[in-house]
């Protein structure tokens, strides 16, 4: 399993409300074509979880904040990525009824982040991992299948 990420400011885009967006695609066609060799990186839609028309490698999309990043794997994956700031968490926790690990905005980010990859992965969660992401920002992975995060990569325009 592999984890790209850019910088979005660093991105070019044409509207700014689309600029995570795009970065996010554009990290996806990037990688697609240029480490994973996939002639055409056409997308479909397969029980609403997006995949590639042309290959059976996996990704997972997510954009927070300043970052964009694409999580790749061999087996199906949801990856969400969240920027740390400071908000309510504890109404927010409440109403989702998530369990926190300990009292703390860290532990909500966690918690959110698996929830978000979870829903991404279309499909049971046996296996998730969460860490840090240059400092203030939090991410998680969920799979059905068992996996090592073999590279993290920031990609540079």
């Amino acid at each position: 399993m592999d984890l790209f990420y850019i910088k979005i400011c660093n991105f070019k885009a044409g509207n700014r409300y689309r600029k995570g967006h795009d970065a996010g695609r554009y990290v996806l066609e990037y990688c697609a074509e240029n480490i994973y060799h996939i002639q055409n990186p056409e997308i479909e839609l397969i029980n609403k979880k997006p995949s590639f028309k042309n290959s059976s490698l996996q990704f997972s999309i997510s954009h927070s904040g300043e970052y964009a990043a694409v999580c790749f794997d061999k087996n199906p994956v949801g990856f969400d990525m969240e920027q740390i700031t400071k908000r309510d968490y504890k109404e927010i926790a409440k109403r989702m009824k998530f369990e926190l690990e300990e009292d703390s905005l860290y532990a909500f980010y966690k918690c959110w982040t698996e929830y978000e990859a979870a829903y991404k992965l279309h499909g049971e969660v046996k296996y998730r991992f969460s860490d840090n992401l240059n400092g203030n920002y939090i991410f998680s992975i969920a799979s059905g299948n068992k996996f090592k995060l073999e590279k993290i990569q920031e990609l540079f325009l």
